[in-house]
């Protein structure tokens, strides 16, 4: 499977290459970390900052190029908070992008689910997988955990809760023949 991760936060791309071969990754944050686990781990990396951009769909339509050059099987969007606008891409990848949002949708679609949980004091939340579609966290959803965040003490610790946990169904999600999973 030729996988593409878009992700922003490096622990991603570490968690995930242990036992998938990424086939790029891209990430909107020029960050020295994520250069240099790209860099030591063999992984392309193209870093598409969205501050260059006029506008989102101009964004969009630079990695949809990146992708192009790929043809991936799967596009896994994990620590990425950046909404997907652009129809030519979203139509292009449809039922190949995935989002892992840190949160049990429908409760706090969006950017920053973990704080959402902790500021209004949920005891429970957890992560989805879903395909991602025009809308905020909308997609069908392909599969969710509940996680227990009744303990944490603060945003961090609830969105490292999450991330932990949504990294080890990662891999067994990966695992699975992903296209009879998207296409039940």
């Amino acid at each position: 499977m030729k996988l593409a991760l878009l992700t922003s936060e490096p622990e991603y791309i570490e968690s995930i290459a242990r036992t998938e071969n990424l086939a790029l990754v891209i990430s909107n944050i020029p960050s020295a970390k994520i250069k240099f686990i790209c860099a030591s781990l063999n992984i392309p990396l193209k870093v598409i900052p969205h501050q260059s951009f006029i506008n989102r769909i101009a964004h969009d339509s630079a990695i949809k190029s990146e992708l192009d050059k790929i043809s991936p099987d799967l596009i896994m969007a994990a620590g990425y908070n950046r909404l997907i606008v652009s129809q030519e891409l979203l139509e292009q990848y449809k039922n190949k992008l995935i989002n892992l949002h840190l949160s049990y949708l429908p409760d706090f679609p969006g950017a920053f689910p973990h704080e959402e949980a902790f500021n209004s004091k949920a005891k429970i939340s957890g992560f989805t997988f879903h395909l991602i579609d025009k809308g905020i966290d909308t997609g069908r959803i392909l599969f969710q955990q509940k996680i227990n965040i009744s303990d944490c003490k603060s945003k961090e610790e609830v969105k490292n809760r999450l991330r932990n946990a949504s990294l080890d169904a990662l891999h067994e999600f990966l695992k699975l023949e992903i296209s009879s999973v998207i296409n039940n």
